[in-house]
């Protein structure tokens, strides 16, 4: 009985060895897709790209994960828990603004432009199940817009006068339109986001709201490192 007790107890710490690999090797195949994913466009990426540059067999891939589309999906989970998990703490702190809450979204957002292929975008829209989880998390992420915006209305950051609705839509579709477009290339991300909190947080913004419209362009303070 001894015996087979400890042989056992080794088993599972083997088992327990393995799984620890494999986890590692699983989010080492998930962060070096996601670069590649960003930098080239999903389409472009393939599964033996990955394993050439991690010096893997495809096979250990496909024992990760069925198809390039889970290994997609589990990309964008990971790269939205991150991006929560960076803003959670300034979005919760008392000291920052509600305004500057908003404009701290923008900034993160065109900076994570500055890493990312438009063609990424693009190609997201061609993976179904994926585009419906993507339109939960906007129709979420609208709710929450929406109250922010009520707020900055209250904390008189904007002007009481707009349709709250009608302005996080126009806001939505062209936030969306400059995402893929190739209309300006000559403009860096950090320039088309500059731009457009001039156009249209300042066309809605207060005097007050100004003021800290004003003091994100001159300093850029609001900005968080990726």
């Amino acid at each position: 009985m001894k015996a087979e007790a400890v042989f056992q107890n080794k088993k599972r710490m083997a088992d327990k060895e393995r799984q620890h690999i494999n986890n590692e090797v699983r989010i080492k195949i998930i962060e070096h897709a996601c670069k590649l994913f960003l930098q080239m466009g999903v389409k472009d990426v393939k599964m033996d790209d990955i394993a050439i540059q991690l010096k893997i067999s495809k096979r250990t891939i496909y024992e990760q994960f069925t198809d390039k589309k889970e290994l997609l999906y589990e990309c964008l989970n990971i790269s939205h828990n991150y991006l929560r998990n960076k803003l959670l703490p300034y979005l919760k702190s008392q000291e920052i603004s509600s305004f500057e809450k908003i404009l701290m979204c923008y900034s993160l957002y065109f900076k994570i432009l500055e890493h990312t292929n438009k063609k990424f975008f693009i190609d997201l829209k061609k993976y179904p199940e994926i585009k419906e989880e993507r339109l939960k998390q906007e129709a979420h992420n609208e709710k929450i817009f929406t109250m922010w915006l009520k707020q900055c209305i209250k904390d008189g950051y904007l002007r009481k006068d707009i349709e709250v609705g009608l302005i996080r839509n126009i806001i939505k579709n062209n936030l969306e339109k400059l995402t893929i477009s190739t209309e300006y290339p000559e403009y860096t991300p950090e320039v088309l986001g500059r731009s457009f909190i001039l156009f249209y947080m300042r066309g809605i913004a207060t005097e007050k709201g100004e003021k800290i419209i004003e003091k994100y362009i001159q300093n850029n303070n609001l900005s968080l490192d990726l």
